[in-house]
This record gives structure tokens, sequence and C-alpha cells, in this order.
């Protein structure tokens, strides 16, 4: 019963977002359908939010950032489904707001774009926006524009005049002082351990320019709701 009453709250709140047409015009099997696809819909993000949190159970019991090839595979196709959700549509906006920048996508390159490194990025949400040169990179990229590599691995050299090295899909080096904006979203919450997340900030200090900034975007719903997800936030904020 508890479950189908959020079902219905879901659906009421994507009705007054969507405003389909279906819900008022539409037959009797196109609402049948509309409503299979959105249940569908509903457990794929289930399901994706799951994948995620078994994959950070995983790494906080082992202790470190070690992530197997399925986990990697599984973790490609779970954060895509996740960064489609409105909270994480939004938290693009805001980001793009605090940056100054509009968030259109882009038909021609801006003559002086921001330059703005997407760590974690997986599907590339500011790939090809308004006045935003992009670098964007993930263990496991959602989207051909997406560099493959390991940001805790990655080499950040001084005078690097190229502004990054890469082979292939993978991205080997990125040049010190070289970007205006860094953002982490939902990635400081991967990682296992205080140290890890205190090198991946002290990495993306060094990659910006003097002035430049660090936006961080973490979900509390990665972690169990109420009392039995509170060690795990406590934790995280140590």
């Amino acid at each position: 019963r508890r479950h189908m009453r959020q079902l219905g709250l879901d659906l009421a709140g994507e009705l007054r977002r969507e405003r389909p047409s279906w819900a008022l015009e539409g037959s009797h099997s196109e609402l049948c359908s509309a409503l299979v696809q959105f249940k569908a819909r509903k457990v794929q993000k289930v399901d994706a939010f799951e994948t995620l949190r078994s994959i950070h159970d995983a790494l906080r019991c082992r202790g470190m950032l070690q992530v197997t090839t399925e986990e990697l595979e599984a973790y490609s196709k779970a954060a895509p489904v996740v960064g489609a959700k409105s909270w994480s549509r939004e938290a693009v906006r805001w980001i793009l707001q605090e940056l100054g920048v509009d968030g259109a996508v882009a038909a021609e390159p801006s003559n002086q774009p921001l330059r703005l490194l997407d760590v974690g990025s997986s599907f590339g949400s500011f790939i090809g926006v308004i006045g935003v040169d992009c670098v964007a990179l993930d263990l496991a990229p959602a989207h051909p524009q997406v560099w493959q590599a390991d940001f805790l691995q990655l080499s950040i050299e001084d005078g690097l005049t190229a502004g990054m090295q890469s082979e292939g899909h993978r991205l080997l080096a990125l040049a010190s002082g070289s970007f205006d904006a860094v953002v982490l979203s939902l990635v400081l919450s991967f990682l296992p351990t205080p140290t890890l997340r205190r090198e991946m900030l002290d990495r993306c200090r060094r990659c910006l320019r003097d002035g430049g900034s660090l936006l961080v975007v973490e979900k509390t719903a990665l972690a169990a709701a109420g009392q039995a997800g509170a060690a795990e936030r406590a934790a995280f904020q140590k």
C-alpha cells in the first residue's frame, strides 16, 4: 500500500510538471500505456539508486577505491538514470548560475568560454553548453565526449602547454592551474575514506586558477533515510 501511495504521488507530481497531452486527451489504451511506461521509469530509477548504493557500500567495506569491471559497467548504466532526475538537473542549473553561465546548448562556441573540469562526469552534463569549455572525465564514461580517467591517478603537471594530454579515449594528464571551475557532483560520497576525499579536493585545487571555483554537489538520498543512515552521513562530514 505504501509503495502504491508513493507511486501515485510521483505520478501526480509528473502530471503537474509535464502536463502531458495523454492525461487530458488520450484514449484509454494511451492512458494505460503511459502509466505502464511511468511505472517502468520509476522502477528503473529505484534500481539505479540501489546500484549506486551497493557500489558505495562495497567500496566502504574495502576501504579503498578498488572497483571491479562489473561494478564499473553497472555504474556507467545507472549514473545517467540518476542524472536524469529533477534534482540532478536542478543541480546543473545551479552550478551554471553560480558560474554566471546561462546554460543553453551552444550552436557556436563562445569566444571566451569558461574553462570547466567536470570530475566524475559520467554523461557529460556540461558538454556543449554556451560559454563553457568543458573537460569531462569519469572512471566509466557514459558519453562519447567524456574522457576515461581515474582523477586520483591522473598526472597534474606544471607547464603542460597543450592543457591536457590524452591517448585514444584515455585522459593521461592535465595542466595545473588551467581551469576556472571544477565540479564534483556525487563524487566525494563515492570515495570510501576521508583521506581519499581530502586528496580529491587537493587535486581539484591544483587544477584551479587563482580565484577559481570548486563546486561540490552531494545527495543525502544515497545514505539510508533517518537514523539508519545517520552514521554514514556523519562519517562523510568528517
